[in-house]
């Protein structure tokens, strides 16, 4: 989730300085990375403020400028990485602008941050309704890809996670957001003077939290210290699944950024890598399989000794498949509404009150003939994970 404070601050820049002029800048001590980049983002604009953001060991420089009496802003990483900036309606992708149009109804249009993703820039849209102001954020493509919500929106097993985790700190925000097949609520928070984001299932179950490097087990900080090289520790999440947690760490350069995940012990489970850093045989399998989709992000995971490759794809044809190491296409996700009625019927008895996340189904050799299905669901506070033929018969729980 992004921060309250970074969003509001690009959605609200043009308001902020519009009812009078800018008063000269603070003078803070800024990196020769953040003014190398602010200086090829000025084009004549001058500066109005900055002020320095940190969050999960990584600095952020929100600056704000004025150019033909406009005001807007950016946001700029520590390493000099463009993180976000304001732009207008017609400076967004037709896409976007129509995505907007469709939500827009009887608002009124504050402001829209674009925000500069690895692979997807996204764009927060900030309306305002009747006293109250919300925002969508909408990819590239034009989808609708989370949208602000209130407490009082929310399902009441999530306000009541919510709740308890905030305490007596003070709710900043949360997104409804895509989750696998599923929602989830994204939340920012700030809890002992300190800003905090974590992520609550639909049933109320805590899906992941953000916390500090120094809390980490001994042996995950020692892993992730021997596996940084010259990169800068970013934001630490903890994921929870049932009573199992582990560790995603970004690993920042001042060319990449990537996720590293160890377990308690501080073993490796996976690594963000790019398509050359794989074997040949794997980059074959992976471009193989692309079929008019455009590789989003390659997952390395290691587990029980072997290594397999996750790819995310999007572009013309979006989802995912997984590559054995011997460079075999072996699963892929597969949409619910399009897999055989028995097993659909089979799952929805299986999963009862619960919801599935997602399916995906196994892959005779060749990566085109599908042999079973995978049913990723959550029943019960659980993750229930089990396999099925293709004709709906039961063939047991997934390890």
């Amino acid at each position: 989730m992004k921060t309250s404070s970074a969003i509001a601050f690009l959605l609200t820049a043009t308001t902020a300085w519009a009812a009078e002029p800018p008063k000269p800048a603070t003078p803070v001590p800024i990196p020769a990375p953040v003014i190398k980049t602010l200086q090829g983002q000025l084009d004549g604009a001058q500066i109005a403020g900055v002020d320095i953001e940190k969050q999960g060991g990584e600095k952020t420089y929100e600056f704000q400028i004025v150019k033909n009496g406009r005001s807007s802003g950016m946001s700029i990483a520590e390493d000099g990485r463009l993180l976000s900036k304001q732009v207008t309606f017609d400076e967004t992708p037709p896409a976007v602008q129509r995505k907007i149009t469709e939500h827009i109804g009887k608002a009124t249009l504050i402001g829209i941050g674009k925000m500069l993703e690895k692979g997807d820039d996204r764009y927060e849209v900030g309306l305002s309704l009747e006293g109250k102001e919300r925002s969508l954020t909408i990819n590239s493509k034009g989808w609708l890809v989370g949208k602000e919500v209130f407490l009082e929106e929310t399902p009441a097993p999530v306000q009541k996670t919510i709740r308890d985790q905030v305490g007596k700190g003070e709710l900043l925000g949360i997104d409804e957001t895509p989750e696998e097949d599923d929602i989830a609520f994204e939340v920012e928070a700030n809890v002992n003077g300190k800003t905090r984001n974590f992520t609550v299932g639909r049933d109320g179950a805590m899906l992941n939290s953000e916390i500090d490097f120094a809390t980490l087990p001994a042996a995950v900080q020692k892993a992730a210290n021997a596996n940084r090289g010259q990169n800068t520790i970013g934001p630490v999440n903890a994921q929870f699944s049932g009573s199992e947690v582990t560790y995603e760490i970004e690993m920042i350069s001042e060319a990449t950024k990537r996720t590293v995940t160890f377990d308690p012990a501080g073993d490796l489970i996976s690594i963000e890598v790019g398509l050359t850093e794989t074997p040949p045989a794997i980059q074959k399998a992976i471009l193989g399989h692309l079929r008019g989709g455009e590789i989003e992000n390659i997952e390395k995971v290691v587990e029980g000794g072997a290594v397999s490759y996750e790819v995310e794809i999007g572009g013309n044809r979006t989802g995912d498949f997984t590559v054995d190491q011997n460079g075999v296409v072996v699963k892929e996700r597969v949409n619910f509404a399009l897999i055989n009625a028995a097993a659909q019927l089979e799952i929805k008895k299986i999963v009862g009150p619960g919801f599935v996340l997602r399916v995906d189904q196994t892959l005779a050799p060749g990566g085109n003939a599908a042999t079973s299905y995978i049913v990723h669901s959550r029943k019960d506070y659980q993750d229930l994970d089990f396999r099925l033929a293709l004709d709906g018969k039961y063939l047991g729980m997934d390890d």
